[in-house]
């Protein structure tokens, strides 16, 4: 269970991360609301009928001046107004397209704030699935409020349930739901499943025909049934940032990698970080020469990323053997993601293997000490055919530099250093300790 001190440390997450979220957010150019919907929101930041790259970037740097100043609606106005009226982005077009208004303007605010906001939350409450491991549902319950939306207050699932990667707030444009965290210990909660419950139907949204889906949800004793409005089908923030793994690297080892542990177990977040490592590894990768191909000198800047922690049980097994862990977090260093594939590296792995790294470590089938170096390491060991089997080789304890709230600091981390085939025979030798699995 993760000490609540180290909770509230790590993960202070608005506005740290709800600026991250939408920093994440690619600029992307639109003509309308339904070219960027559901997991689009997630990753591209659009305005209808905004197609200049410049007004876009605008839009987007204000939004995150708002964020970090903690600036006003009002103010958000203000600064925006002049520019988009000096471009022509203002008014309505001769056909009757809305362009730029003082409403066009607060709907833009408000519902990029909400779901920043609502991303940076989403990280924070898988952070704390452990103590709290269901979710309530929080509409503001005014004549404001849309009916559907208050139809589903106060209901509580959990945190696992399918039905928040489509209903996690927001669901709508001006939509001002949350959602908060149920502890274990709490008395007299009615925890209910999205089991049969949740369907999906495909609405009409363009003048052309296009569609959009929408997730429909109706529990036990609700009402009338809860519906996510069009273009909002999707949960925002699900990715886990560099920034949020930096302060789980300098947090206690057994309450990071237990919080790491909760937020990979949703399958979206650890599709994006895998994502995240591909990104980073795979210009690296084509540097690297192929097997009979003279060597190059390869461009390295120092740079890493990273993937997952290392199991509890194995943070609790070394300490239990009077070698503890200064950190949970496993990294890769662009020199590490050479070394593991160089072309005279015996058995390395294929690439496709490699590049789902994050995928990998959060599932070893067993983890053995190496106590033929000297050097701390650890060998994760993955199943194969016959008596192969493929090890990836962290290396404890090992110092880089990184920035943590904008300053440099030092951090102690595990790092990949080696994935290949072996014989299972060859992870038999005395030299090495089971800490957890079966080889």
């Amino acid at each position: 269970m993760a000490d609540p001190s180290i909770l509230a440390m790590m993960f202070d997450q608005p506005p740290t991360e709800a600026i991250k979220a939408l920093d994440q957010r690619k600029i992307k150019p639109s003509g309308s609301w339904f070219e960027i919907k559901d997991h689009g929101h997630n990753r591209s930041f659009g305005v209808a009928q905004m197609a200049q790259l410049d007004l876009l970037q605008d839009v987007q740097d204000s939004l995150r001046r708002a964020l970090s100043a903690g600036l006003t609606l009002k103010d958000f106005v203000t600064d925006l107004t002049p520019r988009l009226q000096a471009a022509g982005w203002w008014g309505k077009t001769k056909d009757g397209k809305q362009l730029g208004s003082p409403h066009r303007l607060t709907t833009i605010y408000q519902t990029n704030m909400q779901a920043s906001y609502m991303a940076g939350r989403r990280t924070e409450l898988l952070a704390a699935t452990d103590t709290h491991p269901n979710w309530r549902y929080e509409a503001v319950m005014d004549r404001r409020t849309r009916p559907s939306h208050a139809a589903l207050n106060d209901r509580v699932m959990p945190a696992n349930d399918p039905a928040w990667d489509s209903i996690f707030p927001p669901n709508g444009y001006r939509c001002r739901c949350r959602v908060s965290p149920v502890s274990a210990s709490e008395e007299g909660v009615n925890v209910q499943s999205s089991r049969g419950k949740l369907s999906t139907e495909t609405v009409t949204v363009g003048r052309n025909g296009e569609t959009a889906d929408v997730s429909v949800l109706q529990l036990d004793g609700m009402s009338k049934p809860f519906r996510v409005d069009a273009g909002f089908n999707a949960a925002p923030g699900q990715q886990i940032t560099q920034q949020f793994l930096n302060k789980a690297a300098i947090a206690d080892p057994v309450a990071a990698a237990n919080i790491i542990r909760n937020l990979t177990k949703d399958p979206q977040a650890l599709d994006q970080l895998t994502k995240d490592f591909k990104a980073f590894a795979d210009p690296i990768l084509t540097q690297v020469p192929l097997p009979g191909q003279p060597s190059t000198r390869l461009r390295l800047n120092g740079s890493f990323m990273h993937i997952g922690a290392i199991p509890v049980d194995v943070i609790q097994a070394l300490a239990a053997m009077g070698k503890p862990l200064k950190s949970a977090v496993i990294s890769v260093r662009d020199e590490d993601v050479v070394h593991a594939n160089r072309p005279d590296k015996h058995k390395h792995v294929s690439r496709s293997w490699y590049l789902d790294m994050p995928k990998h470590v959060i599932a070893p089938q067993a983890v053995l000490a190496d106590n033929s170096k000297g050097d701390g390491s650890l060998l994760f060991i993955y199943p194969m055919a016959g008596n192969s089997r493929t090890k990836i080789v962290v290396k404890t304890d090992v110092q880089v530099t990184t920035k943590i709230n904008g300053k440099k600091e030092k951090i102690e981390t595990n790092v990949v250093r080696t994935v290949q085939e072996v014989n299972v025979t060859d992870l038999t030798s005395s030299l090495y300790v089971l800490l957890t699995g079966v080889i």
